[in-house]
């Protein structure tokens, strides 16, 4: 196949996929270019270094845009902005005789707009749809609640809450349209499909994930240490906060460090948790931006990982950390419950039930030996089930059946 790669994806979860898609791909004779803008995370697992990659110039006009006022403007100027450039990748694939465009997901929009302008099939791999504009979430409710105060105040802000719903629901109708003008929309996870049915209204394909049992693998020269490790950005959505909690219920003398692997983090939040954890006195370490070698290194030595963000779509994290022979205990919602079995390759607690987590990390704190044997028995689970050929098998099925 000729496919065209389209991707607006800052770095994470959503560009590891993307990267892991590419190289299968590849890897199965495939010839693939690539699109994107320098809004993007170059640096952060670089397809350049895989592919040919064409980028596009929008953040200084985005900058630009973003001084707007009104949020109705600014809301219309950036969709138009991203059109025309999904507009000009769109000629440039097409008179390249692409046989499709393999899409993913804009950290703008969500769902990308490449669609509405290709006359060839376009498939969008999207993790999520943008939340914040259909879910109640403990992260930060966009939609907020009307306030009856009519002072002059209130009604100054009663005005502005009204554009700024407006300019939302522009949103959601463009996201939908750009939805509907996809060939198919692949989902990581079931719960994923069930987001995308709420939000959009049309049905997507389940395309399970998988991890590189290869680059994330038990290393008999790293031995396991008593810490916790976490993983995922320092923000809210993450429960960094919660996690601290969980760590500060197991006893003084028993306590681990609790080491948090993040590609970012929000600096309000990051003091915040920073704080909680002095308080509590817990030993926090954050560990930025670090390369895939030591990221191999620290899921290896931790004794058990903590995973607790909030209504995670699927998260490759918890995998990972299997892969390199690392139990998993984390919250029963989103993603998380079709990746983690529970007793075999994790422990799954139904809600934030902090005493309970604690006690199901302690003895592998306190047995270094049981934390061994429960990470073998978590890589041969994922060995199984998440493997690498899975994953080529499952999107180079997908794409074919488009075509064909």
């Amino acid at each position: 196949m000729r496919i065209a790669i389209w991707h607006n994806l800052p770095s994470g979860g959503g560009k590891r996929a993307l990267y892991n898609h590419i190289k299968a791909l590849k890897g199965h004779g495939h010839y693939i270019v690539g699109w994107t803008t320098d809004y993007a995370s170059p640096d952060y697992l670089p397809l350049s270094e895989i592919i040919k990659e064409h980028c596009k110039p929008i953040t200084k006009n985005l900058q630009k845009i973003n001084k707007t006022k009104s949020p109705i403007r600014r809301t219309i100027k950036t969709i138009n902005l991203l059109k025309k450039h999904c507009k000009e990748c769109v000629e440039e694939i097409e008179r390249e005789g692409f046989d499709l465009i393999f899409a993913n997901s804009c950290g703008l929009t969500y769902m990308p707009y490449i669609g509405l302008f290709a006359k060839i099939p376009v498939v969008t791999y999207l993790g999520e749809p943008n939340r914040l504009l259909y879910e109640a979430s403990e992260i930060g409710n966009i939609w907020e609640l009307p306030s009856f105060n009519f002072t002059p105040r209130g009604i100054n802000r009663l005005r502005k809450d009204l554009l700024t719903t407006y300019s939302r629901r522009i949103k959601v109708g463009e996201e939908i349209k750009a939805a509907k003008s996809c060939s198919r929309i692949l989902v990581n996870s079931l719960y994923s499909r069930e987001s995308i049915k709420r939000a959009y209204g049309i049905n997507s394909s389940v395309c399970y994930l998988g991890v590189d049992e290869k680059l994330f693998h038990i290393d008999n020269d790293i031995p396991k240490k008593p810490f916790v490790v976490g993983m995922g950005s320092i923000g809210k959505g993450k429960n960094v906060d919660m996690a601290i909690h969980v760590i500060a219920k197991i006893p003084t003398y028993q306590r681990p460090q609790l080491k948090w692997i993040s590609n970012g983090f929000v600096p309000d939040y990051f003091n915040e948790i920073t704080t909680l954890a002095k308080e509590l006195k817990v030993e926090f370490i954050p560990l930025i931006d670090i390369n895939d070698e030591k990221l191999r290194e620290v899921l290896s030595e931790a004794a058990v990982m903590i995973y607790i963000s909030h209504l995670e779509p699927f998260g490759l994290a918890p995998i990972e950390a299997n892969m390199c022979g690392t139990f998993v205990v984390g919250v029963a919602e989103g993603g998380i419950r079709e990746s983690i079995k529970n007793q075999i390759n994790g422990f799954l607690v139904n809600g934030y039930q902090i005493d309970e987590m604690s006690k199901l990390i302690l003895p592998f704190l306190t047995d270094i030996n049981y934390a061994k044997q429960m990470g073998q028995q978590a890589r041969a689970h994922a060995l199984k089930y998440w493997n690498w050929k899975q994953m080529a098998d499952n999107i180079e099925n997908e794409l074919q059946s488009i075509i064909k």
